[in-house]
């Protein structure tokens, strides 16, 4: 089974307050989309 996961569409609704279960959370990681969210959130902190 392929899982495909659109990280734009996932860094918008993570920021607009979505909270993902852990097992969303989990596949987040593997493809990367919540590093970039947390990488977009520290910069919007350090500015």
């Amino acid at each position: 089974m392929v899982l495909k996961i659109d990280n734009d569409k996932v860094l918008h609704w993570l920021q607009h307050g979505a909270q993902p279960t852990e097992r969303v959370e989990k596949l987040l990681k593997i493809s990367g989309a919540l590093e970039a969210f947390e990488a977009s959130k520290a910069s919007k902190a350090a500015t």
